[in-house]
């Protein structure tokens, strides 16, 4: 299923228009429901090794039309596959159409990537990109706005991670998320920001996790879940409607929330984006 996450649907007042911001985690097949007026559909996509011109090329088309994000992040793109899977998929006969890709970096491992819709969303360039060197796999950080506004307050960051996988590795997620909070800590109050990506945590007590919504002394990178749904997701029929990960049993299964995307106060206040 696709997991929506909707935030709470306040907006950007920019002309007289409000400007919601709809997370949703994507994994396989369909759930999904109408956007409100002006809003802005993100999205985030673990694709599992992607490697353009893979027969999965009809699939992604078939949910990625349904989905229509006007941002999406991905991670397990292969090295520079990135280009591929804009043409291949998002750009090609059958696919949703109207993105551009955002700056990609070839990392260690596997890679992260952005596409957005150009009619909704601007990008500066490689100027708005920053790469943050970490272990197994780096993280991307991307700045873009609404099109046609300037304003810092139409604004804002998404960070794309895929951290260490498996139990026994809670250090190594806990060292990169650690570095991306303190990277976020660096932003003027009031940012708005977003961190997106297959987190692989089987607990919302996990350090990792605690380092993106945990209060600290500098609390301009502390992040919120859209969705309230603190606890131990690992194989609970309780958080069955918050599982993302895979359909396939061969592949995970559905029993894990390993896909995030947790929002900056700024975005979690009931007033503005």
């Amino acid at each position: 299923m696709v997991l929506m996450q909707p935030t709470r649907r306040t907006g950007i007042r920019v002309g007289g228009r409000r400007i919601a911001v709809l997370a949703c985690c994507a994994v396989t097949g369909l759930l999904l429901s109408p956007n409100p007026a002006a809003a802005v559909r993100v999205v985030t996509y673990n694709l599992l090794n992607y490697t353009a011109g893979s027969a999965r090329d009809a699939d992604f088309k078939v949910i990625l039309s349904e989905l229509q994000p006007d941002v999406i992040v991905v991670q397990e793109m292969g090295a520079n596959q990135a280009g591929g899977f804009l043409s291949s998929v998002l750009n090609a006969s059958g696919g949703p159409g109207g993105y551009s890709m955002a700056t990609y970096h070839n990392g260690p491992d596997m890679d992260n990537a952005l596409y957005y819709r150009s009619d909704v969303i601007s990008y500066g360039g490689t100027g708005d990109h920053v790469f943050l060197t970490s272990w197994p796999r780096g993280v991307d950080r991307w700045q873009v706005g609404l099109d046609g506004y300037s304003s810092d307050a139409s604004k804002f960051y998404i960070y794309s991670m895929h951290l260490k996988a498996s139990q026994g590795y809670e250090d190594d997620r806990h060292a990169t998320a650690s570095m991306v909070r303190d990277d976020a800590n660096q932003f003027p109050t009031g940012t708005n920001f977003i961190y997106a990506g297959d987190f692989n945590v089987y607990t919302s007590t996990e350090d990792a996790y605690q380092d993106f919504v945990g209060s600290q002394a500098d609390n301009d990178g502390r992040a919120f879940d859209p969705s309230n749904t603190a606890g131990s997701w690992h194989n609970s029929y309780t958080y069955r409607y918050v599982h993302t990960q895979a359909t396939r049993s061969a592949v995970g299964g559905m029993d894990d929330r390993f896909d995030f995307l947790l929002i900056s106060a700024e975005l979690n206040d009931g007033d503005g984006l």
